[in-house]
């Protein structure tokens, strides 16, 4: 069985083992720190101290876990860059009751997002997040000509004005986190 040990930034390394865990220090040899950037599968823990010996059946959840705590540790700047911006959200009023939505385009097809890049998406796929305190944030007519086959509007979450943009905030942040770009029609991340 693999033996783990405590090597590098994020604490994870393998020692003598096939499948190092992704992106982590292991060891090869005794003595010899290498740097794994291997997304296949890694027979590895999270451990917080000393050496564990790991069985087959655990290994998958134990991967599983490291490759997404080793995601969320890659996107550290994005996650403390939402931070601050919710944070300062929290010190505005909470204003006018309102709600979250989403954009979904109706037609399959070749779009031009608002940056002006050419991109293809299925009916149901996000077009865009917003928020408004408004009844009717866009009438039947701007819902048909934003984008050829028009959008439907979805709410997502109904609160104070400050509970809706932070809960905007989120779908933006998370759908680019999920894709590595803003939705089609957000110009930024608000």
């Amino acid at each position: 069985m693999p033996e783990m040990e405590i090597v590098g930034d994020i604490g994870l390394s393998s020692y003598g083992s096939e499948y190092p865990i992704p992106g982590s220090d292991y060891i090869d040899s005794p003595g010899n720190i290498a740097q794994s950037s291997d997304f296949s599968a890694a027979a590895g823990a999270v451990v917080a101290g000393g050496v564990l010996t790991v069985e087959a059946p655990i290994i998958v959840p134990l991967v599983i876990t490291a490759a997404l705590a080793m995601k969320i540790y890659s996107q550290k700047e994005l996650l403390q860059k939402q931070t601050k911006e919710t944070f300062n959200l929290l010190r505005k009023m909470a204003g006018p009751p309102g709600f979250t939505y989403m954009l979904v385009v109706n037609k399959s097809g070749n779009y031009q997002n608002v940056r002006g890049t050419q991109i293809t998406l299925k009916a149901g796929d996000i077009w865009k997040y917003g928020e408004t305190t408004s009844s009717e944030r866009y009438n039947a007519s701007e819902m048909r000509g934003m984008v050829p086959g028009g959008v439907t509007l979805i709410p997502l979450f109904y609160g104070s004005q400050l509970e809706i943009k932070i809960a905007e905030k989120g779908a933006i942040y998370s759908y680019f986190s999920l894709h590595g770009y803003l939705p089609p029609g957000n110009k930024v991340f608000r």
